[in-house]
């Protein structure tokens, strides 16, 4: 995710702070409860409604992302964005700001075809809002209790229409949605409930040339006692719809760092003889996002320093116990394995070699990927296929995910769904990497304010794994100041030790009234030069908001 702050506005707001040091009254900090349209194309001028309580004629726009350029709009809530046409795809953080601090942050997906706003009314499937070109995107938002919305799209017979909705996944909509493909009539067609987490996608082939309508209805994500449909300013979608290429995912999903990117592409509407194709970029990232002109869908895809593999050409040929000669060809650790559970109950095995006295981090990624089915990864000794691991959900999540600490030797991993379930793009990516001490830094805010001269406390959770042992000192980085001497930070450590291995508070103190980006670091007493970033838990933000305002005087 990139990390950029938006250059053209800070200096500005850190000059409109330069008002004196003593205010009648204390600035409250924007509210923001709606972002809507929830997201703009590459290469458009995008109006959006901010809903919220703030004050108009002071507030700026902060995003997490570089290319978005943001200014007020006329009208009550609306600003406009243009999105340049090299700003990276998917999902960037937008945020109010002012002197008074900084509301919270909201996803905003830039995507890279054309999109439009539904039309009201639209409520039945003979007034639908008609659409006439595609591919498109759709913002919508069902507006209350028992909206339905539709949509009329015209097909030629063979025509494939693909049409999905984003509500839980990129926008985190409150929106458990359903959708369902039409005749004019009313006959439903198609339907469908989850595909990506809760949200749905549709494929079918016109038999003939036929106009045919969309409904978009949804239920609320978080079940209450209601049974009827659910609505409200906050049950916003997405709804992205082609008869052209759509991509999905590509072999393999991981990509290696010393070897040239080569990969096919893999969804709907491809040509079937299409050539491997190359990618290219910085070698120092950690992924590369891959798009396709005139295609639907994009990919961020990551970049490995180990073998990355198909299944296809690695797993045993046939759902068999492995033998002494399977063993002689085991594949080494670490390693990456993409795959495909596309035929009934099928079950995918591999021949692995563990070496000595090492431990493995095992994660099979699936639905974090916007993949459905439920996996399962069972491991078996290979004298006699006795299981000795099974690993279905971790925690909350439907991924299986695990450290493995083997003896040296040859097993069999086997990965299936657990309900045996199927399909053309039930994709997976299997890795295993070597288990070492790590730790991970978290807020849970994403803004912090106090008073001028007085310490502004930040709580951060250390989750410390693999015997991670390193004392660690905290430092301020990212400030909007010419001096570092305005902002200060409190001697802080966390020692492995004591009661602060967990958990430690960050007393930062401003010398004047601040309000802008602040980024909180830490570091291994031993190893200065190799800094972990605090993130914020719920987006992974590394950029928080710090207000510091006089005291109010009478």
């Amino acid at each position: 995710m990139a990390r950029v702050l938006n250059s053209i506005w800070v200096p500005l707001l850190l000059c409109g702070m330069g008002l004196g040091t003593v205010v009648a009254q204390e600035a409250a900090a924007p509210e923001l409860t709606r972002l809507f349209p929830a997201g703009a194309p590459r290469g458009a001028t995008t109006s959006i409604e901010f809903k919220g309580k703030y004050q108009a004629n002071s507030v700026q726009v902060w995003s997490s992302q570089s290319g978005l350029t943001w200014t007020k709009a006329e009208g009550e809530n609306q600003f406009k964005v243009v999105v340049n046409e090299e700003a990276e795809l998917g999902t960037a953080f937008v945020r109010l700001v002012d002197v008074g601090g900084a509301s919270e942050v909201f996803p905003f997906v830039i995507g890279q075809h054309p999109e439009l706003t539904e039309v009201e009314p639209n409520d039945l499937s003979k007034q639908p809002h008609v659409i006439s070109a595609l591919p498109v995107t759709i913002n919508g938002v069902l507006q209350n209790g028992g909206d339905v919305d539709h949509f009329q799209f015209s097909l030629r017979a063979g025509q494939r229409l693909v049409a999905f909705v984003d509500a839980e996944r990129f926008i985190r909509s409150v929106v458990d949605a359903t959708l369902q493909l039409l005749t004019t009539d009313g006959h439903v067609i198609v339907q469908n409930l989850d595909y990506r987490g809760l949200d749905p996608q549709v494929v079918w082939v016109a038999d003939r040339d036929l106009d045919v309508v969309l409904r978009v209805f949804g239920f609320p994500a978080a079940p209450d006692s209601t049974i009827s449909l659910g609505g409200g300013e906050k049950f916003l979608y997405r709804l992205s719809v082609s008869t052209g290429e759509v991509v999905e995912a590509i072999e393999p999903l991981a990509l290696m760092a010393d070897q040239p990117w080569r990969y096919h592409r893999r969804g709907w509407n491809l040509p079937t003889t299409e050539a491997t194709l190359e990618a290219s970029a910085n070698l120092a990232e950690q992924e590369v996002t891959l798009s396709w002109p005139n295609t639907l869908g994009w990919l961020k895809v990551p970049i490995v320093r180990h073998p990355s593999l198909l299944a296809r050409e690695v797993r045993l040929t046939e759902n068999r116990l492995a033998n002494e000669a399977d063993a002689r060809k085991a594949l080494s650790l670490p390693c990456t394995i993409t795959g495909n559970l596309q035929e009934p109950r099928q079950i995918d095995n591999f021949v692995v070699r563990a070496p000595a006295d090492k431990k493995w981090r095992v994660h099979l990624e699936a639905r974090d990927l916007g993949y459905s089915g439920d996996a399962v990864v069972e491991v078996l000794q290979l004298n006699d296929g006795q299981r000795v691991h099974r690993q279905d959900d971790q925690g909350d999540r439907l991924d299986p995910e695990w450290t493995w600490a083997p003896t040296e030797g040859v097993y069999q991993f086997r990965v299936f769904d657990l309900h045996g379930q199927s399909g053309p793009q039930r994709w997976y990516r299997l890795t295993w990497t070597e288990d070492v001490p790590e730790v991970k830094l978290s807020v849970a805010n994403s803004s912090f304010r106090g008073q001028v001269g007085e310490a502004i406390e930040i709580p951060v959770t250390i989750d410390r794994s693999q015997g991670y042992g390193a004392d660690l000192e905290f430092g301020l980085h990212g400030l909007a100041v010419a001096s570092d001497a305005a902002i200060t930070l409190e001697p802080s450590r966390s020692l492995a030790s004591d009661d602060t291995s967990k958990q430690v508070t960050l007393r930062v103190t401003c010398a004047s009234a601040y309000s802008g980006p602040v980024q909180l670091r830490a570091w291994a007493s031993n190893q200065p030069a190799q800094p972990v970033s605090v993130l914020h838990k719920e987006t992974n933000l590394e950029t928080f908001w710090l207000t510091a305002q006089t005291r109010s005087t009478e």
